[in-house]
């Protein structure tokens, strides 16, 4: 089976570099979605319809790790990748993810980003299924991190190929994803978008210039 007609899966826990991946992938001649929210209304209802993701070759990020048995089923010859991260940093990185997403703006008239009826309309409800919580937590957020990788490398031990797990702490460049989707490495350097360095937030594709 070639490349364009197979499925990719980023199936690590969101703020894992999962733009970054999505980014990858797009680069490499994957027609890609991030951030797949419109799953979420039959994912509440117990059983997400997949039939949105047919389009696609690549998907990352939320809701996407919480349907990985769901996944697994409907396509056994799929590729699997699973990013992680410092669990300290990756605690930072949600943290003020979420302390931007709730902070009342007044270009919204008070109301938060994930309160407004966007594209953001799904993100607290798809927060309230991984998490319990729309706020922040430590340690119900540590917990539910540490539950999803300890559940994903059992689901798929004994797949082979199929699933490559990479530490993006260590950094993140062409050659594991290469290798193991069998493609040659661009020229271009790997597209490595870490939010905190540029002076705007991205949030579902809502530009967001942070408080002071």
């Amino acid at each position: 089976m070639g490349l364009s007609e197979q499925k990719v899966f980023a199936i690590g826990w969101h703020k894992t570099a999962t733009t970054s991946v999505i980014q990858a992938l797009s680069q490499l001649g994957l027609h890609c979605l991030h951030g797949p929210v419109a799953l979420y209304p039959s994912i509440a209802a117990g059983h997400a319809d997949l039939r949105l993701l047919e389009p696609w070759g690549a998907v990352a990020d939320m809701p996407i790790p919480l349907i990985v048995p769901q996944l697994q089923r409907q396509y056994p010859d799929a590729r699997f990748l699973m990013t992680i991260r410092n669990e300290a940093a990756w605690l930072d990185s949600v943290e003020e993810m979420f302390r931007i997403g709730n902070e009342p703006r007044a270009e919204l008239e008070g109301r938060s980003l994930w309160d407004t009826l966007s594209e953001t309309r799904f993100i607290h409800q798809i927060h309230k299924l991984a998490y319990g919580a729309t706020e922040f937590e430590w340690s119900r957020f540590l917990d539910r991190y540490r539950q999803h990788n300890d559940a994903v490398r059992r689901r798929f031990v004994g797949w082979g190929e199929s699933y490559l797990e990479v530490d993006v702490s260590r950094g993140l460049t062409w050659e594991p994803l290469c290798r193991w989707l069998g493609l040659p490495a661009p020229k271009e350097p790997f597209p490595w978008l870490n939010v905190k360095s540029e002076d705007e937030w991205t949030l579902c594709g809502l530009r967001v210039v942070p408080s002071d």
